[in-house]
């Protein structure tokens, strides 16, 4: 679709009755986070055959919803994107397989603490923004005692 000119004049006059509904997947894969010859941190995370399963049935879903809703128009991104990237500052006690320890602190580090979702060591499946909240208000309490 060619979303410029009259077209993208036209969806912009009608933008207050559109919605955007993003598919959440749990993925199976828990991916790698690298840096390239030039130190560019790059994120691979491809999609499993069940990944993309799991993907076309929740857009699916969505089109069912929408249409049923009376939806005019459904127009289908092919742009997709990793929600709640986790996992590149693993909690544990070695620190050979893990940077933060128990207590949020990095491993070998006296005053470098993380208290975000890159200590999980995966995807949680559900949105991890009340469990970062509460990371974080241990974290404080923790370093006010």
């Amino acid at each position: 679709m060619n979303e410029t000119g009259a077209e993208h004049q036209r969806l912009m006059k009608q933008y207050r009755y559109m919605q955007c509904i993003e598919v959440a997947v749990r993925d199976e894969n828990v991916g790698e986070i690298m840096c390239d010859n030039k130190g560019k941190l790059t994120i691979v995370k491809p999609l499993t055959d069940q990944d993309k399963t799991r993907r076309n049935k929740g857009l699916q879903a969505i089109e069912n919803i929408l249409t049923t809703a009376g939806a005019k128009e459904i127009y289908k991104s092919n742009f997709y994107f990793g929600l709640h990237l986790m996992g590149g500052c693993v909690m544990g006690t070695d620190a050979s397989k893990s940077v933060v320890n128990p207590d949020f602190q990095v491993h070998g580090e006296k005053t470098l603490y993380i208290a975000d979702s890159s200590i999980y060591p995966n995807a949680p499946g559900i949105n991890p923004g009340l469990t970062i909240k509460s990371l974080g208000h241990r974290l404080a309490m923790q370093l006010l005692k």
